[in-house]
């Protein structure tokens, strides 16, 4: 409104967001995927918050999978403190739906951002979809709580959300890239070992609950003279130990009956048809798990057989040829760091079998810090390092091993990835003089790029190096599909190799080079 006067008043404020809203407006529509009208920053923090987020539905998992089957398994019928931990996961659950109707999902391959799409998904999903979620939340003990006495078990629905443990190793598997995939296979077998376990023993105290005081008399029969009788529960005055006991008691009973040998004797009905049930159960589960840590080793055992073949060949090649020992023994060394270092994986055959972007994004985040050091490259477009990173070539070589030597003729350029190398002048009788040492993201080797010349030094590696390698002709087809760039680096590298022995005729051929790119 403005006053008589012809004055507006100023607005309002606008009031500071909260916390909260701040959270409800970034997990809005979470884009996994880059948005050209976001920026980097922000779409990183809103994967973060929804980490966050995970972990708050992760630890509602792990209550209901460790509290609620004790809960039940020993007759807990006390709501307090429990009725807290319920309400407040129960809420959580409720907000977590709210939440997968607003994040985007994957669809072979293709990430769904529209909101009318995220929820026909999710709706249309039969296993953690919303009609599953729903199910799984309904509080059924709540609406009974007026009618009947309070009872853990009418929360059973709530362990099929058990279902999402297995997302959540996908999840860990997505956050933590370099964890082995075999780690997560034992965890994951681990895991279902345990939680089995877990269930089945406390399966084994609910059913004496049931049996109440008729769990410490036995079977008379087995006892003919009238003495003390067997129980199933293998100790007497079962509903006299503490709740502590009792768990683990059962859970060693549990573990007992999964390997299919049994020191305790069902007697009543009930009895037996839970032994049988958990016996089936039971190996089912270590015959999951054993097959599983067999797999593993069987894996690991092939790879080892084929590297154990290949060496078993290279070694019979190399005494059929009569090789000395020396090399022998630095061929046999080479491999062996191919093995320990990349279990045998040839990085130039897996990176060829990419496409095309995934091997520039690779060799990029290895490469590109190095590239950028060159003087010769300074001031190039992105397209043109790209070709470059493109070209280079891996290479390891073994400790006091020649990379280049003096008068050799230069035909690539070497950039250090990790290792030690050492610039000597070698002198009459052998002896050697160290000139300069070079280390993780040095290069050497440049000028042979661009001039056919020989090597001015003799380059020893002081430890096991990985280099990259670019070759001159690489680079050549580099410059003609950048000819804008050709003649800049041309000149640049007259002005920087001016100060060699060859001077006159490095700028010569340099010349004769810009000429050629201009014609």
């Amino acid at each position: 409104m403005s006053d008589p006067g012809g004055k507006s008043e100023p607005p309002e404020p606008e009031p500071e967001p909260t916390r909260l809203s701040k959270f409800l407006k970034t997990i809005e529509l979470l884009h996994p995927l880059p948005d050209p009208a976001n920026d980097t920053q922000e779409i990183v923090d809103s994967n973060s918050i929804l980490g966050k987020w995970y972990i708050i539905t992760l630890a509602q998992l792990v209550y209901i999978a460790v509290f609620l089957p004790i809960r039940i398994g020993f007759r807990m019928k006390g709501m307090w403190p429990w009725i807290l931990f319920d309400i407040l996961f129960d809420i959580v659950h409720f907000v977590d739906i709210w939440v997968k109707m607003r994040t985007a999902v994957e669809d072979n391959g293709f990430f769904i951002t529209e909101k009318p799409r995220i929820r026909r998904k999710y709706a249309r999903s039969v296993f953690g979809g919303l009609f599953f979620d729903v199910i799984t939340g309904i509080p059924v003990d709540y609406f009974l709580m007026g009618f009947l006495s309070y009872d853990p078990v009418f929360r059973v629905n709530r362990l099929l959300r058990l279902f999402y443990t297995y997302s959540y190793f996908r999840l860990f598997e997505q956050f933590n890239p370099n964890f082995s995939t075999n780690k997560i296979r034992l965890l994951k077998a681990g895991f279902k070992l345990m939680f089995v376990a877990h269930l089945l023993g406390c399966g084994f105290s609910l059913v004496l609950e049931i049996e109440g005081e008729e769990t410490d008399r036995g079977d008379p029969q087995l006892v003919p003279s009238g003495g003390r009788t067997f129980s199933w529960q293998g100790y007497y005055g079962w509903q006299d130990l503490p709740i502590q006991r009792r768990y683990i008691r059962s859970l060693y009973w549990a573990f007992i009956l999964m390997t299919g040998y049994g020191n305790t004797i069902p007697i009543r009905t009930i009895e037996t048809l839970y032994t049988i049930l958990v016996t089936l159960v039971g190996l089912s589960v270590y015959v999951h798990v054993i097959g599983t840590v067999s797999s593993l080793v069987a894996n690991l055992d092939a790879t080892s057989e084929a590297h154990r073949t290949k060496m078993d060949t290279i070694n019979d090649w190399m005494r059929y040829r009569r090789l000395p020992a020396d090399i022998q023994h630095r061929v046999k060394a080479y491999y062996d760091y191919m093995w320990e270092t990349r279990k045998g994986v040839d990085e130039r055959t897996l990176l060829s079998d990419l496409p095309t972007y995934l091997r520039l994004e690779l060799s990029e985040f290895v490469n590109k810090d190095i590239i950028q050091k060159v003087p010769l490259f300074k001031d190039v477009s992105k397209a043109f390092m790209n070709a470059v990173i493109l070209h280079l070539q891996p290479r390891v070589v073994l400790k006091g091993a020649y990379i280049c030597r003096v008068g050799d003729v230069g035909a690539e350029m070497f950039f250090i990835s990790s290792g030690c190398v050492n610039v000597v002048a070698e002198k009459d009788g052998g002896e050697t003089t160290v000139l300069a040492t070079l280390t993780d993201g040095c290069f050497f080797g440049e000028v042979a790029l661009i001039y056919q010349t020989k090597r001015t030094a003799t380059v020893v590696a002081h430890t096991t190096c990985e280099l990259y390698i670019l070759k001159k002709v690489h680079f050549e087809e580099v410059l003609d599909e950048f000819s804008d760039y050709a003649k800049a680096i041309l000149e640049k590298a007259a002005e920087r190799f001016g100060s060699q022995a060859e001077n006159a005729k490095l700028r010569r051929v340099s010349r004769q080079k810009s000429e050629a790119v201009q014609g």
